[in-house]
């Protein structure tokens, strides 16, 4: 049953992405470049590369070149994933919207997973979601839990409230203490599906940095969360290589403060940004999905070949 469950789930999002003129793709599982990100870490294939944690880098080159709205589904690979809720490897579905922006990409989102659920609730027993999912920025949840605006609030102060909650205070960046507050107290209380909109900019990643309705600068990005648990993530994606160059380079004094060994930047990604049509682009776990659909305990059920 889990076997077959799956199965109609990628065939549900295959119909989807089809049904709105999304080209799937492929691109190497291999990859020169490790990924810089602080707290992911990739799997080296000794003489031949690293396996990728995400298609993304792959998939905006081929962007630069094609130019076509496209999604992939694959196998991804992350060290010392272990757990509930991860693997090392994993399935991803990653997708790029040519033209849209955020918001277009939060509405393409709840379509496709209004669409999936509209295929097999026939034969399986779903869980049953409110559409459309509610939206709230990263600013309230942050103020509401902490009585302190999350794009301002000083370094000092939040060390404080850290080890208020006796979370280790050693050599955290604005953005980990944020990142370690924001798991620990709020992400557990987001039961129905939510976007979390407008992240603070230390968290842009690979997402643009923009004016608010107020006119403080956001990361534009977002997470669904359902259940307590990140679903997927999204950016409107940054297309300068510079700004990009800034922050590789701001992840690897971050990982040297950790020990961590630092990663070659990724000059392939950086020379095709300007090429890069203007676009949105999501990840979605599919071993979570089936995880939060099916109402299931554990994603290691769905890899089962006993």
């Amino acid at each position: 049953m889990d076997l077959l469950f799956r199965s109609e789930i990628l065939k549900a999002i295959r119909k989807y992405f089809y049904s709105t003129s999304v080209i799937e793709v492929v691109t190497p599982i291999i990859q020169k470049f490790a990924s810089s990100e602080v707290f992911i870490e990739s799997i080296e294939v000794k003489n031949y590369g690293y396996l990728h944690t995400s298609p993304e880098h792959a998939m905006k080159q081929l962007l630069s070149k094609n130019k076509d709205s496209i999604f992939q589904i694959c196998s991804v690979f992350r060290a010392n994933e272990i757990g509930s809720l991860h693997k090392e490897e994993f399935q991803m579905l990653e997708w790029y919207r040519r033209s849209f922006d955020l918001m277009k990409l939060v509405e393409d989102t709840e379509n496709l997973l209004r669409s999936i659920l509209k295929e097999i609730t026939a034969n399986f027993d779903c869980a049953d979601f409110c559409f459309p999912f509610e939206k709230i920025s990263y600013k309230s949840l942050f103020f509401d839990s902490f009585s302190e605006d999350p794009h301002t609030v000083s370094l000092q102060k939040l060390s404080q409230i850290s080890r208020n909650l006796k979370i280790p205070n050693i050599n955290h960046s604005r953005s980990e203490y944020l990142d370690f507050l924001f798991a620990l107290k709020i992400q557990p209380k987001i039961v129905s599906p939510t976007f979390v909109l407008d992240y603070p900019i230390c968290q842009a990643a690979q997402a643009e940095i923009c004016a608010d309705d107020k006119g403080e600068k956001v990361a534009k990005r977002f997470e669904l969360f359902i259940q307590g648990v990140e679903l997927a993530n999204a950016y409107q994606e940054l297309r300068d290589p510079s700004e990009l160059l800034t922050r590789f380079n701001n992840n690897n004094a971050i990982r040297r403060l950790h020990g961590k060994k630092q990663v070659m930047v990724d000059y392939q990604l950086l020379e095709s940004l300007p090429l890069m049509p203007k676009c949105a682009g999501a990840s979605l776990g599919i071993d979570r999905l089936m995880k939060i659909i099916s109402r299931s305990s554990n994603i290691d059920k769905f890899y089962d070949i006993d």
